[in-house]
């Protein structure tokens, strides 16, 4: 049973998709037989039904679909057991609250030009009484209780799954924004460390004297010795 105030776990809304996609119709496996309409659910075989099928089902969890006009109905306090039908708007049919599984459809009122002058002259004539109540939050269609915020459980659905996303989209850009940011890469330290080798030598191992050697074979030519100047004599 899902708890109160609670929308059902991701386990199992794959049956409440299930029941949403499900089309009222006969059973073709019990075709020649009478009142086999597909108005039962089972819960654990996300299938749609008749009564007949019932028995090979009964150690599973099913619930009945009734018709509401003309639309699939499910009595609250059966489908409580298996679903929270907190907040959405219930109705009231033989005795017994009811829940829609879509959202009523819209009522049509006739235009002022098709009606009569008789009809018209009464509809001006009646005082028009505001709307108590709320609104649904995912179709807008009127509640008769303020305090409920759907009208169907597809539309409670809807606006969970709607809800769920932008609350996921939100705490990652959270995570993304509170993320430790990588220390900038220190381009300087690197070239000085490619060039250690160089500087490590230089720095650790001074210059020292080294003893010049003379490689020629012979020894240079004396300084010539100063001779005296030459005297011309006539």
């Amino acid at each position: 049973m899902v708890g109160q105030n609670h929308l059902p776990e991701e386990s199992d809304r794959y049956w409440i998709r299930a029941l949403m996609n499900s089309r009222f119709g006969y059973c073709d496996d019990h075709h020649d037989l009478r009142s086999n309409e597909k108005n039962v659910f089972c819960i654990d075989c996300e299938v749609r039904m008749c009564r007949h099928c019932k028995e090979a089902h009964s150690s599973h969890r099913m619930f009945q679909i009734y018709k509401y006009s003309y639309q699939d109905v499910f009595r609250h306090s059966e489908l409580q057991k298996y679903f929270d039908c907190s907040k959405i708007q219930t109705y009231i049919s033989n005795n017994e609250r009811i829940v829609h599984l879509k959202p009523r459809p819209s009522i049509t009122k006739s235009k002022p030009s098709d009606l009569s002058p008789e009809s018209k002259s009464k509809e001006t004539n009646l005082p028009i009484r505001p709307k108590t109540g709320g609104t649904c939050k995912e179709c807008g269609k009127h509640l008769q209780d303020e305090r409920n915020r759907f009208c169907s459980i597809t539309c409670k659905i809807s606006l969970h799954l709607v809800e769920s996303q932008n609350h996921y989209s939100q705490r990652k850009s959270s995570e993304c924004t509170t993320a430790p940011k990588p220390d900038p890469v220190d381009y300087t330290s690197n070239d000085n460390h490619n060039s250690e080798p160089e500087s490590s030598i230089s720095e650790a191992q001074p210059c020292e004297l080294v003893e010049v050697v003379n490689f020629r074979k012979r020894p240079r030519k004396r300084a010539p010795l100063q001779r005296s100047p030459f005297v011309f004599t006539s």
